[in-house]
């Protein structure tokens, strides 16, 4: 059963941003064997997770500069700060998202945002955020990224002119086409009840 809980746990934090292709074939005692075809520049990362599983509860996370983690983080900050300030329901959406994607406590979701703030003060545009997560993430993570940036946008139930321009350009520097960053807005507009938007 613990063997289960942590394979599971492992399939759930890579494949939910597309970062590894599963084989799975089942042996004679119908034991599930595990096959992982893992990017090149996903294996330190792998290594890393399954270490932490090993040892058995959470390590202190670090966040550092090559950490798409990081990047990420600091993309969603940027998306919702881009007209002002950060209001409480698009923290509290922050909080709850970076929390399901990357499995984290409190503690290390606090420490994530405090980090992801102070990288997109300093930074000077998208594009450094932008490029980490298009070599870290494959198409499937990349239209997540978009999914969860409308997530946070609709969060306080209203979207400005400056978060659809900044989520566009954002959108772009991903390789999300047009076509698939309305539809990924349609999707979640539904799922908060917000009607369906529509745009030029």
């Amino acid at each position: 059963m613990a063997r289960a809980a942590t394979i599971d746990r492992v399939l759930r934090h890579f494949l939910a941003f597309g970062r590894l292709d599963l084989a799975v074939r089942t042996c004679e005692a119908d034991e599930p064997l595990i096959f992982l075809a893992v990017k090149p520049d996903m294996l330190d990362s792998l290594k890393h997770f399954v270490a932490e599983l090993a040892g058995g509860g959470k390590p202190q996370e670090q966040f550092l500069d090559g950490d798409y983690r990081l990047a990420a983080a600091a993309l969603l900050i940027h998306v919702v700060t881009i007209d002002g300030d950060m209001s409480d329901a698009e923290r509290r959406k922050l909080f709850a998202i970076l929390q399901s994607s990357f499995d984290l406590d409190d503690t290390a979701t606090a420490e994530l945002v405090e980090k992801a703030g102070a990288a997109d003060r300093e930074a000077v545009d998208l594009y450094h955020f932008t490029s980490l997560i298009n070599r870290s993430l494959d198409e499937l993570g990349r239209r997540r990224m978009v999914e969860m940036m409308w997530e946070i946008i609709y969060a306080d139930g209203r979207v400005t002119e400056f978060e659809e321009n900044v989520l566009w350009r954002a959108s772009d520097l991903l390789g999300v086409s047009s076509r698939e960053r309305i539809e990924l807005r349609q999707r979640v507009a539904a799922g908060q009840g917000a009607g369906d938007p529509q745009e030029p």
